[in-house]
């Protein structure tokens, strides 16, 4: 078994397209075997996300970026790296496709270009949509997605305030257009249809407001009101194109890449994990963490029948994994 210092270096060495061109290759192999199916609306989404993957005080490199934290009465440096994610959203399936390191003396926003430049280019017809938080609610973004034959949806909030601020009056006193539920939630649908000058196209502005139903307390019996969650998004995709059921799915199923791809990655792959605290090395390590993540969920949906599957989680089969690779580990030194 390779130590951590080897891993390190390794990774350091290591040409980070060639980890890309491997993903592309798992990709084109998974599309023409049929893994990778559309959702049942039709839209695959393409989930671009910015995930912190360390921080530290003491720590750092040239390539560190840097953000001043108070506590205890005293202000401190404090050392992260961080990057830009892509996820294509598929029928049972979550693909992590490519990543993109954030450089000093960025935001999100130029690893992010960076990213779409290249996954636009390499990867023209893999996806439909872009999905993304509001902090990507940006006209630049959205001429560079439109220009190449896509669409985005994206949350709005107070970053973009003349908007925010004329779609909650537009919509604030009126009746829901659409009422319709969604998995166990009530989902109250306002549209807006304006053409905003910043982003020289028309936009559809959707505001969803969902109701839970009541949770019941086991120590008391009595039931609680959930609270309502009131969403704002911001879309290039009309009406027409797209009924309002449909794009409230899509847009939720921003929350994929946390769920399905950082925290796997991180709690259950240790892709946070630093052996050498170098930009490439994290970066490579990430994206072969991605390789074995589309690996390993397409071993579990495709190499195992459903009765094997039946009662065991991905992570018990994850752990066998495992222990097939120690139990032929033999120490240096210790006879077979």
């Amino acid at each position: 078994m390779p130590s951590a210092d080897s891993l390190g270096r390794i990774f350091n060495l290591i040409d980070s397209d060639s980890i890309r061109s491997m993903i592309h290759h798992l990709y084109t192999s998974m599309k023409q075997r049929k893994i990778l199916k559309p959702p049942s609306h039709g839209w695959i989404a393409l989930v671009i996300d910015g995930h912190e993957s360390h921080a530290s005080y003491l720590r750092h490199c040239d390539e560190c970026l840097e953000r001043r934290k108070r506590s205890d009465n005293q202000t401190r440096v404090q050392y992260y790296h961080r990057n830009v994610t892509a996820q294509l959203v598929f029928n049972g399936f979550r693909f992590l496709l490519d990543a993109e390191a954030q450089l000093p003396g960025e935001n999100e926003l130029p690893p992010a270009m960076r990213l779409l430049d290249r996954v636009l280019r390499d990867y023209p017809r893999a996806f439909d949509v872009v999905v993304a938080d509001a902090m990507y609610s940006n006209n630049i973004i959205f001429q560079k997605i439109i220009r190449r034959g896509k669409h985005v949806i994206a949350v709005l909030k107070g970053n973009r305030k003349h908007i925010f601020r004329v779609a909650k009056d537009a919509l604030g006193d009126q009746p829901p257009a659409t009422t319709f539920e969604r998995k166990d939630t009530i989902v109250d649908c306002w549209e807006l249809n304006k053409p905003w000058v910043p982003f020289k196209s028309p936009l559809r502005i959707v505001k969803t407001v969902e109701r839970k139903p009541p949770i019941k307390r086991q120590l008391t019996g009595t039931e609680e009101a959930e609270p309502l969650s009131t969403w704002y998004w911001m879309t290039t995709v009309t009406a027409d194109r797209m009924d309002v059921r449909t794009l409230v799915d899509i847009a939720h199923s921003r929350w994929s890449i946390e769920n399905e791809g950082f925290n796997e990655l991180s709690n259950h792959w240790h892709a946070d994990h630093v052996y050498k605290h170098a930009s490439v090395a994290i970066l490579n390590f990430w994206l072969m963490s991605m390789v074995a993540y589309n690996l390993f969920r397409s071993f579990f949906n495709r190499n195992l029948k459903a009765v094997v599957r039946r009662g065991r989680s991905m992570l018990h089969f994850a752990r066998m994994v495992a222990a097939d690779l120690y139990s032929a580990y033999v120490p240096t030194g210790v006879p077979p």
